[in-house]
């Protein structure tokens, strides 16, 4: 997958703590990335959820994150991640309720 110039720019301006070029990711990743989170979780509000935290978790790992990864890969990747762990949650809730 070929580097996008523009997210390479803006991911390093995340690097360097500017919320304006998260913002601007964002902006460009939601829709794609909630339905691939749709598509895993089968659940608007879940996948809406899972998107936020990758944004989050971007947020917070910002300065430890490759700058050399492309960021698609690395959005995707983690929205992947989230939605798994999500699925995860909901099979330990039922197993619960069910004890």
């Amino acid at each position: 997958m070929i580097q996008n110039q523009e997210d390479i720019y803006l991911f390093a301006l995340v690097r360097k703590g500017d919320k304006s070029a998260l913002e601007n990711l964002f902006n460009k990743y939601y829709s794609a990335l909630y339905r691939f989170a749709f598509c895993l979780t089968k659940k608007k509000s879940t996948a809406e959820e899972v998107v936020i935290d990758v944004f989050a978790a971007i947020w917070e790992k910002r300065e430890v994150l490759a700058a050399d990864k492309n960021i698609a890969y690395h959005l995707f990747t983690l929205t992947q991640r989230k939605s798994a762990d999500c699925g995860q949650e909901k099979l330990f809730s039922l197993a619960e309720k069910s004890i």
